[in-house]
C-alpha cells in the first residue's frame, strides 16, 4: 500500500517568524471526527495547569460554542484562504487530534510550525518526534507535556520549525507529490 499525502503550495504557505508570544494553534473543522473532544480536554487542562498558554482556534463546526467563552482561547472561526498563512504564522506550534496528515496539517508544516499530533501509523510517516513535532497518546496530559517541552526550549522550537518546513518541501510540496503519483502510476502500468 502506498500512502500519498495531499500536496501543499510551499510558495504560498511559508514561515514568518514573530515576536515572542506563546500561542498554540489548532486548524480544522470543529467536529468529533477531527478529535475535538480531545482538543477541548487539552484546552481545559491547560487553563488549570498552565494559564499562560494561549490557544488560537481556526475552524468552524458544531463544537465552536464550546471554545468561544474560554479565557485561554482566541477563536477565529473561519479564515479566508488568502489570509491563512498569516494566521498559521501567529502560532509557535500546532496540535492536531486526529489520525492522518491532511491539507491543514501540511499547510502548518509548510509554514514551519511543528505539529503535535496522535501517535498513529499514518502520522509517523511525516512527523518525527523531536525533529518536526511530537506523537502523543490520545491523552491531554501527554499533549501538554509535549507543548511545554518545545515551548520551554527556544533552541528546540526554532530547530523544529526549520525541520517542519524542510519536511514540507521534501515530502508534501506539489512537486514532491506529483513525483510520487508519477512513480506509482508507472509501477501500476508496468505491472499490466
Amino acid at each position: 500500500i502506498e500512502i500519498i499525502p495531499v500536496a501543499v503550495d510551499t510558495e504560498f504557505f511559508k514561515p514568518v517568524f514573530k515576536e515572542k508570544e506563546i500561542i498554540v494553534g489548532f486548524l480544522g473543522r470543529l467536529e468529533r471526527e477531527k478529535g475535538v473532544d480531545l482538543l477541548l480536554e487539552i484546552v481545559d487542562l491547560a487553563m488549570k495547569k498552565y494559564p499562560e498558554l494561549k490557544f488560537m482556534i481556526i475552524g468552524d463546526g458544531s463544537y465552536k460554542n464550546k471554545f468561544t467563552d474560554k479565557k485561554n482561547v482566541v477563536f477565529l472561526s473561519w479564515v479566508p484562504r488568502s489570509k491563512l498563512p498569516n494566521y498559521i504564522n501567529k502560532s509557535d506550534v500546532f496540535i492536531s487530534c486526529q489520525e492522518g496528515i491532511g491539507l491543514g496539517e501540511s499547510e502548518i508544516l509548510a509554514c514551519g510550525r511543528p505539529l503535535i499530533t496522535l501517535n498513529s501509523f499514518v502520522n509517523k510517516e511525516i512527523i518525527k518526534p523531536n525533529f518536526n513535532g511530537f506523537l502523543c497518546k490520545p491523552e491531554p496530559e501527554d499533549y501538554l507535556n509535549c507543548i511545554k517541552t518545545v515551548l520551554n526550549n527556544e533552541k528546540l522550537l526554532r530547530e523544529m520549525q526549520r525541520n517542519a518546513r524542510m519536511i514540507a518541501e521534501a515530502l508534501l510540496s506539489s512537486k514532491s507529490i506529483a513525483n510520487k503519483w508519477v512513480k506509482l502510476i508507472r509501477e501500476i502500468l508496468f505491472r499490466l
